[in-house]
């Protein structure tokens, strides 16, 4: 029996919004130390409708610069980088296989893995790092990339809201991820019942390689949608 897709839907919305970050121990010296997530505030946000409701209504914009504000005060406020809030932080999104977690990758232009960005350097079944790509379908100067990241998307000068309901053209893995999101969004509308799991193969199957490197896969929405639809519904 498939599980209600309510928390799925949470996750894909929210963790998004997190922009990874690379360890800077030198710079937490005036963080608040955290030994467990259990420690980082609470946010509770009241949303009317469904996920995919919202996703396409007049109270998305305003939802998310809410979310992006409160995560980005967490990150300016407490020692994430704390190793053992990192293996906190590592255990939460493991001990949850059956939400997706979609990531970025960082606008470092170094290897998330390498380097140890967080969260996109943790390897885990049911998280998708994202890296970035220019309107020529390349990688940007400035996306991290490496083995962690799952798939590429574009990241360059997209059309993206602003507190206000304004909209400007931005750069970066931040604006490449909800690219990825948006696919998986898809995939879990069409069928509730699929898997995490399912959905990464389907968007890595669906994808475009690049010429001589077969690591580089280019999102292609279509052509995942459509594997899903000739595959069928999942079993329930």
């Amino acid at each position: 029996m498939a599980r209600p897709g309510g928390c799925r839907w949470a996750a894909l919305l929210i963790v998004v919004c997190l922009a990874a970050i690379a360890v800077q121990p030198a710079l937490a010296a005036d963080k608040i130390k955290v030994t467990s997530l259990d420690e980082l505030p609470r946010f509770v946000y009241p949303i009317e409708g469904t996920a995919s409701q919202l996703l396409v209504s007049d109270q998305f914009p305003a939802f998310a610069a809410r979310v992006r504000k409160d995560v980005e005060q967490v990150l300016a406020a407490y020692d994430i980088a704390d190793p053992s809030t990192l293996q906190g932080l590592h255990g939460a999104l493991a001990s949850a296989p059956e939400i997706l977690f979609i990531t970025a990758a960082g606008n470092d232009d170094n290897d998330v893995e390498f380097d140890e960005v967080i969260p996109s350097n943790f390897q885990l079944p049911n998280l998708i790092t994202v890296a970035a790509v220019d309107q020529a379908g390349d990688p940007t100067s400035f996306t991290s990339t490496g083995r962690n990241v799952v798939i590429y998307a574009n990241g360059y000068e997209v059309s993206s809201y602003v507190p206000g309901g304004g909209r400007m053209k931005a750069s970066g893995t931040s604006m490449a991820s909800p690219n990825a999101l948006n696919l998986a969004a898809k995939l879990f509308a069409l069928d509730p019942a699929v898997t995490p799991a399912r959905v990464i193969e389907l968007m890595k199957k669906g994808a475009t390689p690049r010429e001589g490197d077969s690591s580089f896969l280019l999102i292609n929405p279509q052509q995942s949608v459509e594997l899903l639809k000739k595959a069928g519904p999942a079993a329930t």
